[in-house]
């Protein structure tokens, strides 16, 4: 079975090395630099204390699916 061309791999978390399998694994990022940014920015203004124009809370970050060869659309 080859796969990225019979069978489909999908790895999480975009661990290191992912893109130097063979075949490269496909995967996810959690854009967890992005969320860290964000937690920061809520904290910092919190510590601030309250305001009306806080719109950092409620806010959505996508996971970004990275595909490389063991995926099937990928090809």
């Amino acid at each position: 079975m080859k796969l990225g061309e019979e069978a489909a791999v999908f790895g999480g978390q975009n661990f290191p090395g992912s893109e130097h399998t063979a075949p490269p694994l496909s995967t996810f990022s959690t854009e967890d630099n992005r969320v860290a940014e964000l937690l920061s920015d809520i904290m910092l203004r919190r510590l601030d204390g309250p305001r009306d124009d806080d719109d950092l809370e409620g806010q959505v970050i996508e996971p970004r699916a990275l595909l490389r060869g063991s995926h099937l659309l990928s090809a």
